[in-house]
């Protein structure tokens, strides 16, 4: 008997003298754990994010003049054209089991994806412009 009532005792007091119930209670936390990778880190897991599907859908393209028409911003078209155009060449089409998508980062209307490539063993980065739906940048992590 005397054991039950320390035992109540205990349980009564525990949580007073925790900082908060998810130190000794971990499954009430509310935050999920996102998966992670070695080299990218976090991982992304909202794959119905506009950018995401405009990005997708760009890396299972094949390479050619159109894409990049469709694709890349007027603007720096001809610059991404000339750095990157032996890479797209050779690496496109990927399927999505070709690569991870990391963790998606929001400035006003660009969004920066970083993109672990499984083939090229690199990690890319691609920013893209919500309003037009274009990619701005790319760059090599």
């Amino acid at each position: 008997m005397k054991r039950i009532i320390i035992i109540f005792i205990l349980f009564i007091c525990f949580p007073i003298y925790a900082e908060n119930a998810n130190m000794f209670f971990p499954s009430l936390k509310s935050d999920k754990i996102l998966p992670t990778h070695e080299v990218i880190q976090t991982l992304n897991i909202k794959e119905e994010d506009a950018a995401v599907l405009f990005l997708q859908q760009a890396l299972d393209s094949d390479f050619s003049y159109e894409w990049v028409e469709k694709y890349f911003y007027e603007g720096t078209k001809e610059a991404l054209t000339r750095v990157f155009t032996n890479f797209f060449n050779s690496n496109l089409p990927l399927k999505k089991s070709d690569y991870l998508i990391g963790k998606i980062i929001y400035e006003n209307s660009m969004t920066s994806i970083p993109i672990f490539i499984f083939q090229t063993n690199q990690v890319i980065n691609f920013l893209v412009n919500l309003n037009n739906d274009k990619i701005v940048s790319i760059s090599y992590e």
